[in-house]
């Protein structure tokens, strides 16, 4: 089984000292009006937030999404929402993980519940032989648990290729400025030929 998990915030045009100057301490569990709030406080602060836009990797995506001919799509705005496809995941067959993210999700965020931060931890207890790629940015932090991010990794994303039997597509709103939300749904709508999940 392969499953592609995409999360928006990779593909935010900004550096990591503008995500930690800039960008408000995300919480995965804030209601979404609370979540506005901040946000508009940040852009209060930091106007040049408003003027974030998207990188090239976006439309290679959008094209490569729009080309896929098979896989259930799972849209949702937390990466926690991941777990849906847990259920999916059989202890005897192959399993691989390609996740495009700014962040790993291995991080012991969340103890014994299962977050946006740690949801691969989660998902290598579950399936310890799980096949993982990491498509990072050049600046993403790769501390993890242990050290180093444990699995392969990559800043291409032209290697994300063939078709997926799961897709799953989060906003992740703590994390990417809500004035970029037109364009996360201009990448859901490029899978709606797919079956949802």
């Amino acid at each position: 089984m392969r499953i592609l998990s995409i999360d928006f915030d990779y593909f935010i045009d900004t550096d990591i000292d503008t995500r930690n100057e800039c960008f408000p301490d995300g919480h995965d569990n804030l209601p979404p009006a609370l979540t506005q709030f901040i946000w508009n406080s940040r852009y209060d602060f930091h106007e040049n937030i408003r003027d974030l836009g998207v990188i090239a990797d976006y439309d290679k995506m959008c094209d490569f999404l729009k080309s896929r001919q098979v896989g259930r799509v799972l849209i949702a705005d937390s990466h926690r929402e991941v777990a849906q496809f847990f259920d999916s995941v059989k202890p005897d067959k192959d399993l691989e993980i390609i996740n495009i993210d700014f962040h790993h999700d291995m991080y012991i965020t969340g103890g014994s519940t299962l977050d946006c931060g740690n949801w691969l931890r989660f998902l290598t207890d579950l399936k310890p032989d799980v096949d993982i790629k990491w498509v990072m940015r050049e600046d993403s932090d790769t501390e993890a648990l242990t050290g180093e991010f444990p699995y392969a990794t990559t800043t291409d994303i032209d290697e994300v290729q063939g078709e997926f039997d799961l897709i799953f597509i989060c906003f992740s709103s703590p994390w990417t400025p809500p004035h970029l939300k037109p364009r996360f749904d201009e990448m859901c709508e490029c899978v709606e030929h797919l079956e949802q999940f």
